[in-house]
This record gives C-alpha cells, structure tokens and sequence, in this order.
C-alpha cells in the first residue's frame, strides 16, 4: 500500500517540483526492508519520517498538523483512520475502493484515486495541497444510526 505513496512521491518531486513534502509512516526504519529500499534507491529520505509506533494522543496530534491524511490501503473491511481524519476535519486522499466510499459517504473532504495508479495519487495529493488544503472542511459527525433493524429486516 505504501510503494504507491512512494512512487507518487517521486511524480510530485519531479512533475510539480514539490520538494518539501512529508509522508509521515507508523512503523520503524527496518520493519519493511522492501519500503526502506526503495525509499534509499529513489532520494526520498528527506521525504519520509518515520514514527514507530505512537500512542492515540501522538496520533491525533498528527493529524491535526497535517496538511492531509493519506490512506492507500485497498485491503480494508473498515478504515478507521479515515474516520479519525474526518472527524477532525482533514483533508483525505484514499483508494477510491469500496470500502473508502462507504466509510466517507457524504465527508466533503474526500478525494479517491485510483489505488494502483501512481499518477492518480500524484495528481489528488496535489490538487488537494494546491487547491484545497487552506479551505475549511465541515468535521465528519457520526449520526450514530444502527443498520442492525435493517439486517434482520433482510434475513
């Protein structure tokens, strides 16, 4: 899921000369030899900080101060740091896959690409940090609603 971030990187570095950008990852130098090496072999290692792991305070202190969340999983049965973001009003960019339209149905902050196009992820992270990113988004608020009645009325 990471390598297309990785990958998107380098288009943003090299198509939009954005050279600044963070991606920040919660797990250590040496867990994903595949990650760190690719990450050495492509010049991205100003570009990526690692936090290990970090408690749900660290996490959400995170979320606030970034300019974006992104979330490229596309094995997912529920995101719930999609539902963390939204709730403090970030701006997203997910796999545009099921469960991401579902969990974000109707959050205005979110922007899907397509999860194994490195050039769809290039181009969202952009649009949102060049267009969006300083426009305020309405906090996701959960109505609480139970599809439990609904299950049963089915069966």
């Amino acid at each position: 899921n990471h390598m297309i971030i990785l990958k998107s990187l380098i288009l943003l570095k090299k198509q939009y000369g954005i050279k600044d950008i963070k991606f920040q990852v919660t797990f250590s130098r040496g867990q994903y030899k595949l990650f760190d090496r690719y990450v050495c072999e492509n010049e991205l290692s100003t570009n990526i900080e690692y936090l290990g792991v970090i408690s749900y305070l660290e996490l959400q202190k995170k979320y606030l101060s970034a300019s974006l969340v992104v979330f490229p999983s596309y094995i997912e049965s529920y995101g719930l740091p999609l539902i963390e973001a939204a709730i403090l009003g970030k701006w997203i960019v997910c796999s545009d896959l099921p469960y991401a339209r579902d969990v974000l149905n109707k959050y205005e902050g979110g922007v899907f690409a397509k999860y194994n196009d490195e050039n769809d992820w290039a181009n969202a992270i952009y649009d949102v940090l060049k267009n969006k990113s300083y426009s305020q988004i309405r906090p996701y608020e959960n109505k609480n609603f139970s599809s439990w009645p609904r299950f049963f009325d089915l069966i």
